[in-house]
Formats: structure tokens, C-alpha cells, sequence
């Protein structure tokens, strides 16, 4: 098991759904976990050396207070630092990102419930952020072309362009009169379920440009759980 030591604590963590725990240790007897309403921080306070799987286990048995905590508050993509040790969302699941040194290559590979970054000692942190935002975009543009292709087909329309950005208020946006769709970045980070809504939504403002009662009938012909859809995405806040 994963023994914890004084070193570790600014980096532990757990991931439960979308939410990366902190561990934070400290001298104290006894483990406490701690919900914050104002920022969505949830943490828990260990005492220093205490086994890991000693944190998780507490953690599994408060569950139910937590969800019951987190039900009435909507849940947020956390803001990721990509430092060794944390918890990162990559469609829908989490994994726990290990840094590895490597003084050959810069590459990023998935490995069970772990995202693996292999680097350079001495690259500066923004590097590896680049790195990290190029591997999830590129992932994310594979994700599009799949079901774009499937849909378009479906719906008979077809885009012009389609492109990959940052945007902090949108999760996708349509430009019907160039005919060109943009999908946000931070939906590398969310399941097909949800990529697919927000592509059957712009695809859908190249048959009906509002949102009026028409472009709701042409989501509910095409994609009838929409609503249910729409309602889980915007529990999420879009948070770089």
C-alpha cells in the first residue's frame, strides 16, 4: 500500500467522479473530510503518515454525507495544476496523472486508471501543459470526427469547418450563415454523452438558426433525451 509521508502532502489526492479530493496532512488524531460550499473544495485532513488506502476507505464510508452535501450544489470540471500525484478528468473517468522523467521523449499514454507524462527534468511546467492540452485535443478532434460523421449523415447537414478552442461561457458555438461549428476544449474532459449533445445542438442551428420551438422539435426528433442531456452539462462549470 501507498504509504504517505510529510513530502507527499501538498500533491495527494483522490478522485471521486468528477471531484478531486485533497489529502491534506497535518498533526492531527483523527481523519475529517470537509466540503467547502463558496469554491466546490472538497478535502480531507490526515494525520501525517497515515496510510493512503487508510484515507480512501475513510472516504468510501462517508459517501453518503458527501453525496447528500454535493446534491444540493452543482459539480464543477476542478481546476487542473497537471502536477505529479493529481487527479485528472479525461472523457468522463478520472485517472491519476504520474510524471515520469524521461530524458529521450514527451509523450502521454493512458495505463488502467493512470495518465502517464513522460518528460524532461528540466522542461518548465508550461511546456508540459502544452503538451498536455495538445494530447487532449488531439484526442477530443478523434471524438468529433466519429460522431460528426455519424451525425451529419444522419441529420443531412454538413459544416464547413469544424474547430477545437477554449471558450469560457460555451460549450460549443455555430455559425449558420458560414456554416462553421467550434467545440470547446474543456469537453476533452467530459463523456461522448455529452460531446454528442453539443454536437447535435450546433449541427441543429444549420437547420433552424434559433432557439425557437423549431430547433427544439428538430433536437427532439433527432436526439430525444436532450433535455436530460442539457441538464447534466450545465451542472458543469467551465473552469480552465
Amino acid at each position: 500500500m501507498h504509504k504517505v509521508s510529510r513530502h507527499d502532502s501538498h500533491t495527494s489526492s483522490i478522485g471521486y467522479r468528477e471531484h478531486n479530493i485533497k489529502l491534506v496532512y497535518k498533526k492531527i488524531k483523527h481523519l475529517r473530510l470537509t466540503y467547502n460550499r463558496r469554491n466546490g473544495e472538497i478535502s480531507i485532513s490526515v494525520p501525517i503518515g497515515l496510510d493512503y488506502e487508510v484515507a480512501k476507505a475513510f472516504l468510501n464510508s462517508k459517501i453518503a454525507w458527501l453525496d447528500k452535501q454535493l446534491s444540493a450544489h452543482p459539480p464543477s470540471i476542478a481546476p487542473i495544476s497537471y502536477f505529479n500525484g493529481e487527479m485528472v478528468l479525461l472523457e468522463g473517468k478520472s485517472y491519476r496523472l504520474c510524471i515520469v522523467e524521461n530524458e529521450a521523449s514527451n509523450e502521454i499514454s493512458l495505463h488502467a486508471d493512470t495518465l502517464v507524462l513522460q518528460s524532461n527534468a528540466s522542461l518548465p511546467h508550461h511546456i508540459r501543459l502544452a503538451i498536455i492540452e495538445s494530447f487532449y485535443r488531439n484526442r477530443l478532434s478523434g471524438r468529433i470526427t466519429l460522431l460528426k460523421a455519424h451525425w451529419q449523415g444522419i441529420m443531412g447537414v454538413q459544416a464547413t469547418k469544424w474547430s477545437v478552442k477554449k471558450m469560457k461561457s460555451r460549450w460549443g458555438s455555430c455559425n449558420p450563415i458560414k456554416r462553421t461549428i467550434c467545440i470547446n476544449l474543456e469537453l476533452a474532459k467530459l463523456s461522448d454523452s455529452m460531446l454528442e449533445y453539443v454536437i447535435v445542438h450546433e449541427l441543429a442551428h444549420l437547420i433552424e438558426p434559433s432557439h425557437n420551438k423549431v430547433f427544439k422539435s428538430v433536437l427532439d426528433s433527432y436526439l430525444p433525451d436532450w433535455k436530460a442531456r442539457k441538464a447534466e452539462l450545465r451542472s458543469y462549470i467551465i473552469n480552465f
